[in-house]
């Protein structure tokens, strides 16, 4: 089987928080695997944490190109995660992490889970963790796989890490408070290898108000960006700051849904205007792609540009996303936010290198064990995939699936 080359690690421009203690005095670099890379949002913020990234990996073409544009000196591999094997890194890494796909596990999709290809991908997570053995693996998702078929299906995921050999907790972290203009809540599961020792460590949430939309883009930050039809901007234009459909006049709601709070359906978020002094709420893949999930400026009747949806992501204005716009968008909404993977860095920083009394950091209150006995082939990789992996090109004729980071988180 050939085997990925990796370069030389290099210390990004803020890795200076990492490192640790070795015989001799001198401290060695903490190095990082991350997957399903997406737009560089987790990755990022473990960089700046003091992690340094030997590999990536991400299947979307924009994406990889996004990555390999603002870090020429990361490691980017574009293959299907299914074709890469790990075992050449076995015991060189320190943290593995990664945000595999949700959309088979978001109350906004079909929730398909498992049965979804995309919802396996969290085994190839987990067969990653098995071949590398980092102290420390970091995975994020959407709140809903803690309900998602009763629980089971998180079940099986922290089952399959506990069988890698890993103690197992997670938590539901709100993003608004780790510094992001944004409400945004995830899953963030932690796993420890057994006989690390140390404790399962998450950030602690700040002290003071989270940010406000004004804070990040109420300098007028310019860039390109979707338009609103005539229709829609005729609409929204009766939407105050801060409000929704709930706020259009009646002949308005009417016209924008004919079948919505007349006919039972979930209208939730619908025609929402940002308020200039409160987080945004979450931020999707696309600002127009529905009419449940716009999210239009405060003060000006269309909807975000591409650099607000990065402001609010925390993503610095230096990093550029490539691709089309309605890539930049996907590649934006899709990213775990910088400022919280930041903190989530840290963490793992604390954890690899053994200083569990760095500050702003908190235990995890237990370790979780899989509640209900797990069928054998519900936590292994999809069995329609063949136990050898090559690192070579995709076999001429062969499906490629949809990329990991694809559709709306």
């Amino acid at each position: 089987m050939r085997r990925i080359d990796i370069p030389a690690p290099k210390v990004g421009e803020d890795t200076a928080e990492g490192g640790l203690e070795v015989p001799g005095g001198q401290a060695r670099e903490l190095t990082c695997v991350s997957l399903f890379a997406g737009g560089g949002g987790m990755a990022l913020g473990f960089e700046r944490a003091g992690l340094t990234h030997v590999l990536l990996n991400e299947l979307d073409r924009h994406a990889v190109a996004t990555l390999r544009s603002n870090r020429p000196e990361w490691s980017v591999n574009s293959l299907d995660i299914r074709d890469v094997c790990f075992r050449h890194l076995h015991g060189t890494v320190d943290v593995v992490e990664g945000g595999f796909p949700c959309q088979a596990f978001s109350m906004s999709g079909k929730r398909r889970g498992f049965a979804d290809p995309r919802g396996g991908m969290f085994f190839e997570f987990a067969r990653a963790v098995r071949e590398i053995r980092p102290k420390v693996a970091v995975a994020e998702n959407v709140k809903g796989l803690r309900s998602h078929d009763g629980g089971r299906t998180l079940d099986a995921m922290v089952a399959a890490l506990e069988e890698a050999g890993y103690r197992v907790a997670w938590r539901i972290l709100g993003a608004h408070n780790f510094g992001v203009p944004q409400k945004r809540e995830r899953l963030i599961l932690i796993a420890l290898r057994g006989g690390a020792g140390g404790q399962i460590l998450f950030p602690a949430e700040l002290d003071g108000p989270a940010p406000t939309v004004r804070q990040v883009i109420g300098d007028g930050v310019t860039g390109p960006g979707a338009r609103y039809s005539a229709r829609t901007a005729w609409i929204m234009s009766h939407v105050p700051e801060g409000g929704n459909w709930r706020d259009l006049p009646e002949h308005v709601l009417r016209e924008f849904l004919p079948n919505g709070p007349y006919g039972g359906g979930s209208c939730s978020g619908a025609a929402k205007r940002l308020a200039w002094d409160q987080p945004s709420p979450t931020l999707l893949c696309q600002p127009t792609a529905t009419k449940l999930t716009g999210r239009c400026h405060p003060a000006e009747t269309r909807p975000l540009n591409v650099r607000e949806y990065a402001r609010i992501q925390t993503f610095p204005d230096t990093w550029r996303f490539e691709g089309p716009m309605s890539a930049q968008y996907r590649q934006i909404g899709n990213a775990v936010p910088v400022a919280l993977a930041y903190h989530l860095g840290r963490a793992a920083v604390a954890m690899a290198s053994g200083t569990s009394t760095s500050t702003g950091l908190s235990e995890a209150a237990h370790v979780v064990k899989a509640r209900r006995p797990i069928r054998r082939r519900a936590v292994t990789s999809p069995p329609s995939r063949p136990r050898g992996r090559s690192t070579g090109p995709t076999r001429p004729g062969r499906r490629r699936t949809t990329s990991p980071k694809g559709t709306a988180r």
